[in-house]
Formats: structure tokens, sequence, C-alpha cells
């Protein structure tokens, strides 16, 4: 491979494995070591934001609340009201329906 080449894992670890009877086991799997390795302060990162969901979730069943931004109380009240009026009708109609 080039310097200037952008080796994949893929491609990378090809050639780890063609240079693995030259090198010995020892040294190849230094070099694999290598290529997928993650450094620590991503992995730190990553760890954390994944952690982030997990105590939000524990948050909103401990409360048993999950906000809804940008709706009063009140609003939410009559979007309701209004949701089980649309159901009402539903169910009337497909009674009627069921009838004929």
């Amino acid at each position: 491979m080039s310097p200037q080449h952008v080796a994949s894992r893929r491609s990378a670890s090809k050639y780890k494995r063609g240079l693995d009877p030259v090198l010995g086991i020892y040294h190849g799997q230094i070099i694999n070591d290598r290529i997928t390795a993650v450094a620590a302060d991503l992995h730190e990162r990553g760890r954390r934001w994944a952690d982030m969901f997990a105590e939000e979730d524990a948050r909103a069943i401990e409360t048993l609340t999950i906000e809804t931004y940008g709706e009063s109380d009140q609003e939410a009240a009559v979007r309701e009201e209004q949701r089980k009026e649309k159901d009402r009708k539903r169910i009337d109609l497909i009674t009627a329906l069921s009838r004929e």
C-alpha cells in the first residue's frame, strides 16, 4: 500500500494478513490492534452519549410522565376530548354500517 492510499479496514486487514508470515503472528497482531483501536477519549464520549439516553428513560419511567413541549394542560385536555369525540363518531358509523 502506498502512503497516499487511504485504506479501508478490510483492505488493511488483508494487507496485515499478508504480512503475518513475514512479521510473525505477534507483530501482525500489533498492526491489527492499531488498525481497529478506538481512541480512548472518543470511546468515553460515546459511552457518555449512550448513557444519557438510559438516564432520560429512567427519569421518564420514574416520574411516569413524558413531557410534551409547547402544549399546556388545558390544550392537552381539549385535544384528548377531540380525539375521544372522533373515536365515538367512528364507532357510531361502524355500528350503523354493520346494521345495514
